[in-house]
């Protein structure tokens, strides 16, 4: 592992101090090849990232992908493309973590966290990562970090058509345009992406003798999905409707299996659709409006062998039915800036099939739930102060959540920011009475609660010959009754009330632009520790890797034509609590190729695992001895090709 750092931290230090002196005399004019990681620092007092998908246009990258490259941000999952990916941010579990698409929650009871490999990516404006102080905007912290996706509205007369092609029988297509209708403009998305996922690997049968290990191909580990939206806005009133449908292979852990392709795998199916209706107005200094919202979700899941889980349950299906209102606006008062978000909501979870008696004839869970947030931002010369209060009520039971942020403008090229805040989340349907097939169930789960602080510094400047972005935050959370998942053997979990944990760390975020080359990275680096007396006391806490870093150097060829090469490094991850159970550590090389073969057509053809590590990932046992096959292991080596028209 040390070795492997060493050899990020060196290249790293090479692409710094050599890429200056490669960029040489040229006559181009400075071209902006990626966004910056860091910019719009003014849409919180906290820390907060901004990706712009656009950049990446092409390149086959999913939501979980891009954000993989935020600092404090871990992803989590089962395996590679479709595969289902939640995210950890500054070590929280990922239930802890609220996801918001155009302002709608996309978290719902019946999940154990929002499954990001769920939201199309070529719908997406911008993925804006919010960490620690979370804006009035939401009515959920999330404890502290929050995802909020926009997605794209086409103008009128403005469209896009992309395909794409990969190995393991991927393919992609998506489409999107928009027209005037009335007084306003009627926008069309639509997309549908597959792949059977079969990758060869070798087995080995679940033990460290060789003599028993073969060659095999990952077997049932494909998915489809298909999707599309439908929104029409006047720039007052706005109304939406999104379709997605997603078929989802379930694979086995491998250790042992693959073998036998022939029999019939479990397999989940999920279709989500969510309407939107909202007004805004604007009355002089004051600005307000309301949206009514309906999310509903049908999973229906099957296993006819009974192969997952072993518990019996063969098929299952759950409904789900959430409706909300909001209320929400903003005021000049004097020097203060108030914003007030109101919103009321009651969703309801139906639950038939073998997973029924397993909850003991429990079928169906219906929930309400209300909040109210209220910020101030105060300017104090050249500090801004912004006071935040939450109150979240559900099924009887309220809480009162805060926060404080400080953003000092130093000069105009230093920027300090500090926060501290305090947070409660109820636990939701999923983490309480599990799924009845691979989570069990945990009647009595307490709301867990959790302190919450960083203090960051944002530097923009010149470098040398290169514009340059830096920010670094070191950051900060302890929690109490915190609801973590529980690996009880390779097949099952559940949810526990663990007890005291805390989580100290670092973020470093940068971008460096010269003419014809541009560097990006984020690094972080968390320590993260169960601190329950007498309750595996100092052990690290499970899927949160120690360190991990991110860096991307693009070199522009022509105007028309850059290469660009990638390094990511994920550190060494407990998947237990009591750190006798996890992965090694991963360091992959991606390297691909964009060319505009003219205006508004853009070619991209690139390989990610370019040294497929992904292979080379190994799980082990402390006490067991030696290092064997993940459960689920990665596919390693993929390449892809894609044509994007914009017209």
């Amino acid at each position: 592992m040390k070795k492997d750092l060493f050899k990020v931290a060196l290249t790293a230090a090479i692409c710094l101090f050599t890429v200056p002196t490669m960029v040489g005399a040229t006559t181009l004019a400075p071209v902006s090849v990626t966004a910056s990681a860091v910019e719009d620092q003014d849409l919180s007092p906290g820390s907060v990232t901004v990706i712009r998908p656009d950049s990446y246009s092409g390149e086959m990258r999913t939501l979980p992908d891009l954000l993989s490259r935020v600092a404090g941000v871990s992803i989590s999952s089962g395996g590679g493309r479709g595969a289902r990916a939640v995210a950890s941010v500054r070590g929280s579990t990922s239930a802890q973590v609220a996801v918001y698409v155009d302002g709608v929650l996309w978290n719902l009871g019946g999940d154990s966290a929002a499954d990001l490999s769920t939201i199309p990516i070529e719908r997406v404006e911008k993925i804006e990562v919010y960490r620690g102080y979370v804006p009035a905007t939401f009515d959920l912290s999330g404890m502290g970090a929050v995802i909020n996706v926009v997605t794209i509205a086409s103008e009128a007369g403005e469209g896009a058509l992309a395909l794409g092609v990969g190995d393991l029988g991927y393919s992609s297509g998506s489409l999107r345009y928009g027209t005037k209708l009335g007084s306003g403009t009627l926008s069309i998305a639509l997309e549908a992406k597959s792949e059977k996922g079969d990758f060869p690997y070798r087995n080995d049968n679940g033990s460290i003798t060789p003599t028993d290990d073969y060659n095999t191909r990952r077997w049932n580990n494909g998915f489809w999905e298909e999707g599309g939206t439908i929104r029409w806005s006047d720039g007052s009133w706005r109304i939406a409707a999104t379709m997605n449908k997603r078929h989802r292979e379930l694979p086995l852990p491998a250790p042992g299996n693959d073998k036998g392709a022939d029999i019939q795998g479990p397999w989940q199916d999920v279709e989500r659709r969510a309407f939107s209706l909202g007004k805004s107005y604007s009355t002089g200094e004051v600005d307000w409006g309301w949206s009514l919202d309906r999310t509903e979700e049908d999973k229906d899941f099957s296993d006819p062998l009974d192969r997952l889980g072993s518990l019996g349950v063969k098929r299952s299906t759950y409904r789900t039915v959430r409706d909300e209102g909001a209320l929400f606006g903003s005021a000049m008062a004097g020097d203060h800036f108030l914003e007030l978000t109101l919103k009321g909501g009651k969703e309801a979870l139906d639950v038939d099939g073998d997973t029924v008696s397993s909850l003991g004839g429990i079928g169906r869970f219906e929930r309400d739930s209300f909040s109210a947030v209220l910020q101030d931002t105060v300017p104090m010369g050249d500090v801004i102060i912004t006071p935040l209060l939450r109150w979240n009520k559900v099924d009887g039971e309220s809480a009162l959540s805060w926060a404080v942020g400080a953003q000092w403008n130093w000069t105009p090229s230093w920027m300090v920011k500090a926060t501290v805040g305090y947070s409660k989340r109820a636990p939701n349907f999923y983490e309480t009475y599990g799924d009845g097939a691979t989570i069990i169930a945990t009647p009595g789960l307490k709301w867990e609660e959790g302190t919450h602080w960083d203090l960051g510094v944002r530097w923009d400047g010149r470098l040398g010959d290169a514009d340059a972005t830096l920010g670094l935050t070191a950051f900060g959370m302890d929690m109490d009754d915190l609801i973590e998942y529980v690996q009880v053997n390779q097949r099952v979990g559940a949810y526990r009330n663990i007890g005291q944990a805390i989580i100290r760390g670092l973020e470093l975020e940068g971008d460096f632009r010269w003419e014809r080359w541009t560097l990006g990275l984020s690094w972080t680096f968390m320590d993260g520790e169960n601190r329950t007396p007498g309750y595996r006391y100092g052990k690290a806490l499970p899927n949160r890797p120690e360190n991990s870093l991110d860096l991307r150097l693009t070199r522009l060829l022509s105007p028309s034509m850059s290469i660009f090469g990638e390094i990511q490094h994920r550190g060494t991850t407990f998947l237990d609590m009591a750190e006798q159970i996890g992965l090694s550590d991963l360091t992959q090389f991606n390297l691909g190729l964009r060319w505009s073969i003219k205006e508004g057509h853009l070619v991209s053809l690139g390989v990610d695992d370019l040294f497929d590590k992904g292979h080379e990932v190994t799980q082990f046992a402390t006490g067991v001895g030696g290092e064997r096959l993940p459960w689920y292991p990665q596919e390693g080596r993929t390449w892809y090709l894609s044509y994007s028209w914009r017209f």
